[in-house]
């Protein structure tokens, strides 16, 4: 049964932009070895959360920041390392998070402000798709209702299209 990967194996993946799921990183780069992997510029932050205390959040997310907005990797190193100066006593599990993390998060900053915003998060990929599947299954409701509406008001395309607009 082909399943689509088959189609596309020879075509290359450039960027894989995950949001820490093991395993994947493994399966992709094995058929696309030139694949860079990224952790999601959003998920990285948004998972330190779950190691910090409710009153902390805010301020830790202030105190990330400068990290993924600077231009360079060495600049982010210098912001990363403040962060740790500040919070690695409090919370070294976040430190943690974000070494481990660190080779799969600086390829994003290689990459101009602009291109930054639209590679930044899965979350644009997600969009897409949740608009096609709403589309799909738009279309699953739309297409009886079309149906019984040709047989009212006619067969013929502008027909449908006067009795819809009526």
């Amino acid at each position: 049964m082909a399943t689509g990967l088959d189609r596309v194996v020879d075509a290359d993946v450039l960027m894989l932009v995950r949001d820490g799921s093991t395993g994947l990183p493994d399966a992709v780069t094995a058929v696309w070895p030139r694949t860079v992997v990224r952790t999601c510029v959003v998920h990285l932050p948004r998972n330190s959360f779950r190691y910090a205390g409710r009153q902390h959040r805010d301020v830790i997310a202030k105190a990330l920041k400068p990290a993924c907005t600077v231009p360079t990797e060495a600049a982010a190193r210098e912001r990363f390392a403040e962060f740790t100066d500040t919070w690695d006593a409090r919370y070294p599990a976040i430190v943690r998070l974000w070494g481990n993390a660190w080779a799969e998060f600086v390829p994003f900053l290689a990459f101009g402000a602009e291109i930054r915003r639209v590679i930044c998060s899965t979350s644009a990929i997600e969009s897409v798709n949740v608009r096609i599947i709403a589309v799909a299954q738009l279309g699953r409701h739309v297409q009886p209702a079309l149906r019984a509406l040709a047989t009212v008001a006619g067969p013929e395309p502008e027909d449908v299209a006067v009795a819809f607009a009526a």
